[in-house]
């Protein structure tokens, strides 16, 4: 927790304007305490860079770090593979596929799709085409999901090359989305919508998933594993002797 303050402290004190780490600390602290005395001598125009551009963009980075720590570890854990996360499992690869077509769409076609719905979509509809594909045989095993999330991941990042190659000069809108940039969001758009994230984070890490994990945790064990096996729209765990 300390070194994550000492980074986030670092990373805003970097940029144009000179700013040293203690005149950060002061700003923020004057600002969230409410006491004066912390900002005497300090330019106002430097408190509304730290306290309106860069601290909200730090902290938008750490929930979206955060998230992103929380999904990987859940896929490993559901998994028990270190291979495993929203990459090779094909889940950020559908979300990309989804935001490009809405994008697409939305410039050549003049729509209205929403970006982040389709993202969303796109990342569910994924996860969905990767169990369909390692169910194949009646076996659905962790090296099977994993060998599917790859298959899917290559075939969606295909599909967005090719959205990308019929959008000629307003390529740019898919690349800048796909990269991210977080220069839109002020300390308003934070307290709004950064705080709710981040609880939601801090939940999902303290509420742990068991109902998800165990079914998977019994098939990843490498000297008792089980199956699950299906018999048409049937499937039952099959557990060790």
């Amino acid at each position: 927790a300390c070194l994550l303050a000492v980074v986030i402290l670092a990373s805003v004190s970097i940029g144009r304007a000179d700013l040293g780490p203690g005149q950060v600390l002061s700003i923020v602290l004057g600002k969230v305490t409410g006491q004066e005395h912390y900002l005497t001598g300090i330019k106002e125009s430097s408190a509304a860079i730290v306290w309106n551009i860069r601290l909200p963009r730090a902290m938008t980075a750490l929930a979206v770090g955060a998230a992103l720590a929380v999904a990987g570890t859940i896929f490993q854990a559901v998994l028990m593979n270190p291979l495993a996360d929203s990459f090779t499992m094909g889940v950020s690869p559908g979300a990309a596929l989804g935001a490009s077509l809405a994008l697409f769409f939305n410039m050549c076609f003049h729509t209205d799709w929403p970006v982040s719905v389709f993202a969303f979509v796109g990342a569910v509809g994924a996860l969905l085409a990767v169990l369909a594909l390692a169910r194949a045989g009646g076996v659905l095993s962790p090296s099977n999901l994993i060998i599917s999330g790859i298959i899917i991941s290559s075939v969606f990042t295909a599909a967005i090359s090719f959205i990308k190659s019929l959008s000629g000069e307003q390529v740019a809108a898919i690349v800048n989305w796909l990269i991210g940039s977080l220069a839109a969001y002020s300390i308003a758009r934070f307290r709004t919508g950064g705080t709710p994230f981040s609880l939601a984070i801090l939940g999902t890490q303290m509420l742990p998933p068991v109902a998800l994990v165990i079914p998977f945790y019994l098939l990843a064990q490498p000297k008792h594993q089980g199956a699950v096996a299906g018999d048409g729209n049937r499937w039952r765990a099959v557990l060790p002797q």
